[in-house]
């Protein structure tokens, strides 16, 4: 897709949050849902993560991206279908946007907002940019972990 495209679909409705369970392995119960970009384009249909997110990051979209799904989210998780199931919300965060201070101020809004407790969102680092300042990646965790934020690695990758 090309990035004016890619900048449609952000201002449009053509992004849809779906939702992976997470299980336990104990004894199979979900604890936990992982927050799923999907892109609805009109001609090439559902687009996977994988045809668009990676357009995105190079476009430098990925910070709209995310809080596109992490809003979408939080609104789902204090919602009458999934407010009283007592399960985490696992939100993917690219290297560069969990590097911003911006953004992160920004998570913490839409959670207050939606009234969900940090202890109950996981954000997730994904693995498609190597980690080349640990000073800066060590201050965002910080101030997520501060706030009760808990921190994963999406699919410990590169």
């Amino acid at each position: 897709m090309l990035p004016g495209e890619l900048r449609e679909a952000l201002a449009g409705a053509m992004i849809e949050t779906r939702y992976q369970p997470i299980v336990s392995l104990a004894d199979g119960a979900p604890y936990a849902v992982e927050a799923l970009a999907r892109l609805n384009h009109p001609t090439l249909g559902t687009l996977s993560p994988d045809r668009f997110v990676p357009q995105m990051e190079d476009a430098g979209l990925a910070a709209q991206l995310t809080e596109i799904v992490s809003r979408q989210a939080f609104a789902d998780m204090a919602g009458p279908f999934m407010r009283d199931l007592g399960l985490r919300v696992t939100v993917n965060f690219p290297l560069d946007v969990l590097l911003a201070p911006l953004a992160l101020v920004r998570l913490e809004e839409q959670r207050s907002a939606a009234g969900i407790r940090a202890e109950h969102v996981v954000v997730e680092l994904t693995e498609s940019r190597p980690v080349e300042d640990m000073a800066r990646l060590r201050v965002s965790l910080e101030w997520l972990r501060a706030r009760g934020y808990k921190v994963a690695i999406d699919d410990v990758g590169p």
